[in-house]
């Protein structure tokens, strides 16, 4: 991360991982800051926006919990609601589109490498 900010943002959203509600509005007030000073800050760092950044670390976590190789694993859907997605398709969907892969052919993956 280029700046303590932003590596408190990433602490915070690690943190609130499940809270499907967390929005950038919400992590505007915990670094103590206004929205705007937020949306700036991740400009001057040539990140991407707030909501995205979010996203990608839900998508990041979800990744290596599927790869996950222990006896009882959690379902696809579980680990997506426990990560902050909504529900199992939306999951699936920006899953794919971010990854190129689904999450269950990930999984197969993962444990044929296991």
């Amino acid at each position: 991360m280029p700046s303590e900010r932003l590596t408190k943002a990433r602490r915070v959203v690690l943190e609130r991982l499940a809270d499907t509600l967390l929005a950038p509005e919400d992590l505007a007030y915990a670094l103590n800051m206004s929205v705007r000073g937020l949306y700036d800050e991740f400009r001057r760092y040539r990140m991407t926006p707030p909501a995205a950044f979010i996203r990608e670390l839900r998508l990041e976590q979800c990744y290596l919990a599927l790869l996950d190789a222990t006896p009882q694993r959690r379902s696809i859907t579980h680990i997506a609601l426990e990560h902050g997605f909504s529900d199992g398709a939306h999951f699936a969907r920006v899953f794919r589109k971010r990854y190129g892969i689904s999450p269950g052919d990930l999984r197969a993956r993962g444990k044929q490498l296991g």
